[in-house]
């Protein structure tokens, strides 16, 4: 049972970003020496883009996370690597990890070791402030990191966004309004998760993305992520009628202590 959840408001969001900052400040303490080693050795991951926009009923990006503000703790001891390989095995296109310690308690460890345990693509899921932690991500075997265009300036985020281009490493950009999510069309981004859970209050609404959706004009290209509040493969159904298949789903599984079992019933339900 989740436990120790956090009253809504704005001051656990203000600590994340003044805790990433703090951590981008200690990668750039470590020299542009030592990330341009750490890069020139890193593998080729494999291409977020390509699986994302593979021919599938629908595609679940399955979360492995311990715990969360809104949640409270799923699992405190959960194996990151195990989990990611039930995910792949039950037919995940692609798995997220949260790195974010001070609420979420990930790590880049979990991270790291679940980019070499799986074959397909990992998304690091963070509150990322800085360009060199695109590279950071990279470094570890990520395919794709999460940008939250809605926290960032816009110079700050022009920059994560070359650097991830530089990198090669896709970019899932979270939005909460059509607005947002036009931003980030014009800015080049493809992929688009637009977030159920409003990050200042918490409240989380399973049909918000719904309604975001239908005020954007799409280019045909554009991937559509709905993120948050889908706790049954019954949500899924309504967003797959309205031509939505790509789907981020995180304490659903984790609530379970099987959470690939989890996985494997909603896609079970749908054929997949």
């Amino acid at each position: 049972m989740a436990t120790e959840r956090i009253s809504p408001s704005t001051s656990w969001l203000t600590e994340v970003l003044r805790h990433s900052y703090a951590r981008a400040q200690a990668l750039r303490e470590l020299g542009l020496a030592y990330w341009r080693a750490r890069s020139e050795r890193r593998s080729t991951p494999p291409s977020w883009t390509a699986q994302m926009r593979r021919p599938a009923p629908l595609h679940v990006i399955a979360e492995v996370k311990r715990r969360a503000p809104s949640a409270g703790t799923l699992q405190a001891e959960a194996d990151a690597e195990a989990i990611a390989r039930s995910y792949q095995a039950a037919g995940a296109s692609a798995v997220s990890v949260l790195t974010e310690p001070l609420y979420f308690s990930g790590t880049m460890d979990d991270l790291r070791r679940v980019a070499g345990a799986v074959s397909i693509p990992v998304l690091r899921k963070d509150f990322l402030v800085d360009p060199l932690q695109v590279v950071e991500a990279a470094c570890a075997g990520a395919s794709a990191v999460l940008v939250i265009g809605r926290l960032l300036d816009a110079p700050t985020l022009r920059r994560v966004l070359e650097m991830a281009r530089a990198m090669r490493v896709d970019v899932l950009y979270e939005v909460f309004t059509a607005d947002e999510a036009r931003r980030g069309l014009d800015m080049g981004c493809r992929c688009i998760g637009i977030n159920n859970r409003d990050l200042e209050t918490l409240a989380v609404d399973p049909w918000h993305a719904l309604r975001v959706y239908g005020q954007v004009e799409w280019p045909e290209d554009a991937v559509v992520v709905v993120e948050s509040g889908l706790e049954a493969p019954d949500v899924l159904r309504r967003y797959t009628a309205e031509g939505l298949r790509h789907f981020l789903v995180g304490s659903a599984f984790m609530r379970s202590d099987r959470p690939g079992d989890v996985l494997r019933t909603w896609l079970q339900a749908w054929g997949a």
